[in-house]
Order: C-alpha cells, then sequence, then structure tokens
C-alpha cells in the first residue's frame, strides 16, 4: 500500500491553503424577489413577513448587534492593558492591517476574511461575528433577520455567540494542557470597507428608504481574529487522497501521530464540537519516522458551533480514521480522568455561556467514567453522540458490547419514533 501523503512535499502541501481559492463573491443564484439576499431563508420571509415587518426585524438585530459590540469594548480595553502577550499580538495583528490587505474567503457558509501582509502572505484569519451563518449581515446566501430558537444552525446553539464559543475553546484547550491542538483567539472591534453589510444587495434606488427604517451602516465590527496556519492541508482532504490511493477504505493506520490524534478526539468531545467536519481539521507535518516518512499532527479549527446548551449534534470526523479503531491509550485515559472540571466550568461562565453548563457537567462525568473501561476511540465517540437520545447518559454508560450497544439504540429509536417520549432502556 502507498500512503500518498507520506510521500507529499511542504509546496503541495501548501496548495490546499492556495490563496488563489479567495473570492469576493458568494453563490450566484438568487431569486430575484430576494431584494436583500437572504438566500436559504427567503422562501420563509416571503411568505410569512410583509416589508415594514422586515424593517423592523433588521432594525432590531442592528440595535442588538451594536450592543454586543459596546458589551466587548470595555472588556477588550482592559484584557490589552493588563495581559503583555495579548497586547503584542494586538500591536503585530495592527501593523499587519495597517499595510495589508482584507479579502473574504469564498468557502464555508460564515464568513472569514484573510489578511495578507504586504509581501501577500495571509498572516490572519478574521471573522465579523455578525456575519456568520444565518446572522444577518452573512454574504454567503445564508442571512437573516431573526433571532429566536426556531432559526439557528444548530437548536441548542443560540445565534451571535460566536465569540463566546471559540473563547472559551481556546481556554479550554489550555486547561486540558494542549494548547496548541486549536489555535489562540483574540477579539478586536475593527472597522474595515472589506466587511458586509446587508444593504449592499439593495439597489440604488432602495438603500435611501432602507436606512430611514433601520439606521446607518456600522462597518466597524466586533471580530475573532486567529493566526492563519501555513502548510497545512485538511483532513478530509488526505483521508480522500490516502484512500484514493488504495482504491478503497483501509484497515491500516493513517500517518498520524497517535498522541495528537488522541488529543484532538478529547478535545472535541469536551467542547461537544457540532461543526467538527474534515475541513475543520487541519493536518501540519508533526515529525519523519524510521523510514523518513511523514507523520502528522492535527489542528481543530472553527469551534464556534461547540458548547450546546443541550448534548446534540456532535460531529466528529476523526471517528471514521482507522486510527480510531485503536483503544485509548493509558495517557489520554489519565488525562481524561484528572480533568480540571470546574476550572472548564468556570471558563464557560466568564464567557458568558451559564446555559451550556448542564450539558458539560453531564459529558464531562460521562467522559471520565468512560474512561475507565478498555474501550477504542471510535466506541468512546459513539457513546458520546448517545448523549443526544433519549437516556442518554444511561445509555452512554451501558455495560455491554458495542454490538449490544447499538442493538438498545436501535430499540430505543424504534420506540421514541412511536410514542415520542422518553424510554426506560433498563
Amino acid at each position: 500500500m502507498v500512503l500518498l501523503l507520506t510521500l507529499l512535499p511542504i509546496p503541495l502541501l501548501l496548495r490546499a491553503n492556495d490563496p488563489s481559492s479567495l473570492s469576493q463573491s458568494g453563490p450566484s443564484t438568487i431569486n430575484s424577489s430576494d431584494k436583500f439576499h437572504f438566500g436559504f431563508l427567503w422562501p420563509l420571509i416571503r411568505e410569512e413577513y410583509e416589508m415594514e415587518q422586515l424593517y423592523t426585524l433588521i432594525r432590531e438585530r442592528k440595535k442588538e448587534i451594536a450592543e454586543i459590540k459596546e458589551f466587548w469594548r470595555p472588556l477588550i480595553e482592559e484584557r490589552t492593558q493588563i495581559d503583555a502577550s495579548w497586547r503584542e499580538r494586538v500591536s503585530d495583528f495592527q501593523d499587519v492591517l495597517a499595510q495589508g490587505k482584507l479579502l473574504r474567503s469564498k468557502h464555508g457558509s460564515g464568513c472569514a476574511y484573510f489578511l495578507y501582509d504586504r509581501s501577500h502572505q495571509i498572516r490572519y484569519v478574521v471573522k465579523p461575528f455578525d456575519e456568520d451563518m444565518l446572522c444577518l449581515h452573512n454574504a454567503k446566501r445564508r442571512a437573516s433577520p431573526f433571532l429566536d430558537t426556531q432559526h439557528r444552525v444548530r437548536e441548542a446553539i443560540p445565534l451571535y455567540e460566536t465569540i463566546h464559543r471559540e473563547m472559551a475553546a481556546a481556554t479550554i484547550a489550555s486547561i486540558l494542557k494542549m494548547p496548541s491542538i486549536t489555535p489562540w483567539v483574540m477579539i478586536t472591534i475593527l472597522r474595515s470597507d472589506s466587511f458586509y453589510d446587508i444593504s449592499e444587495a439593495l439597489d440604488l434606488e432602495s438603500r435611501p428608504l432602507y436606512l430611514q427604517k433601520t439606521g446607518d451602516i456600522d462597518k466597524e465590527k466586533l471580530c475573532i481574529v486567529q493566526p492563519y496556519i501555513p502548510e497545512t492541508i485538511e483532513f478530509g482532504e488526505a483521508m480522500h487522497e490516502w484512500f484514493e490511493a488504495d482504491q478503497g477504505p483501509t484497515e491500516d493506520l493513517l500517518p498520524l501521530d497517535q498522541e495528537s490524534f488522541e488529543n484532538a478526539n478529547l478535545f472535541v468531545w469536551t467542547i461537544y464540537d457540532c461543526d467538527g467536519h474534515g475541513g475543520n481539521f487541519l493536518l501540519y507535518l508533526h515529525s519523519l519516522n524510521e523510514q523518513n516518512q511523514a507523520i502528522y499532527g492535527l489542528i481543530k479549527i472553527d469551534s464556534g458551533l461547540s458548547f450546546p446548551t443541550q448534548n446534540k449534534y456532535l460531529l466528529n470526523y476523526l471517528a471514521y480514521a482507522p486510527n480510531a479503531k485503536l483503544p485509548l491509550s493509558l495517557s489520554i485515559r489519565h488525562k481524561i480522568a484528572s480533568l480540571n472540571s470546574r476550572a472548564i466550568l468556570e471558563a464557560l461562565s466568564s464567557y458568558g455561556l451559564p446555559a451550556t453548563l448542564a450539558a458539560t457537567e453531564i459529558r464531562l462525568r460521562v467522559l471520565k467514567e468512560l474512561a475507565q473501561r478498555d474501550i477504542t476511540i471510535e466506541e468512546m465517540n459513539h457513546r458520546m453522540e448517545l448523549l443526544s437520545l433519549p437516556s442518554g447518559e444511561e445509555l452512554a454508560l451501558m455495560e455491554c458490547s458495542r454490538e449490544e450497544l447499538e442493538n438498545s439504540v436501535h430499540r430505543l429509536s424504534s420506540r421514541d419514533k412511536r410514542d415520542r417520549t422518553t424510554v426506560d432502556i433498563r
């Protein structure tokens, strides 16, 4: 068997994040009646809301966005004053920004911008919180005027809280004593003409009335800033190339550093990431083995859809890798057993996420109990997924084989579909 990526030189890895893939435009198809380019939600909006009602919703969202920005402003200023490392990052970012250029990425449904330095190298990723998917100023045909429980990307994750969750994820990576598993995060308030405002979709004749009804355009935005990580390749793309090189799925282990692989899984389970698809894990050159072949480490990016208020929608692409069939190592089991649950819960509270505490307590408790067993990474992930079901904690902790567990899940799912009530599986 030939593992294609074990022989990939760094220049080929770089092409996975080629800046030529950037674009200022989103999908071109849009309904002619959709003047704001809402896209995905326009059929619902058109059917249920008159234009005056829509203006009211937009005005309310703009007011709330401004209030959130102003809430964070003194906190950012205070952090800049008291934290030397934060201050250094702010200084470098501002230096690059002064001479660089922001360009929007065409990838994904949220809006991320790459900040290029004057030598045309990407240095930072900038994400305005009001341009996330289903937020008001999304430029990818995924905008929304709503702020309720019905119109969310994930039912258990409120909109406009990406900053809280990204900051919490980076902090918890440090609590887990693996800060390099995800990029550091900085918050800033930044004005840029590159940023998108929903009014830009309107024709020139419609804009004056829009501004009269909803207020002025504000291109000063509250943003997440993270370092751009060069010389990486998306894990999903790597998996495709590895399996394609073997013309089909394989049971052979992928050339991944197993400690890094386990740490990435633990990070996903702890934050209960709901967006852990193959594009949100990056591979980097970790080391060379005795045959001088590349061994890769993992970095988890984009944790804005994590820490749900209920343990639902866990998505962990790593669980599909052959390496997940290995049992949990003694090292990772010890790390799970010694998780500082109190510090994790305090971090969530400090970032304004008290509604996530109950679900987090449950999964930390389940993680610690399961780590006492001799199970595989794949089985651990499967059991963590079960927390989303009725009686999920009890189900996840059942003392049985994987086959018996799946039979119980099938029975539970069948009964739940019939009566939609919680089922006692004992």
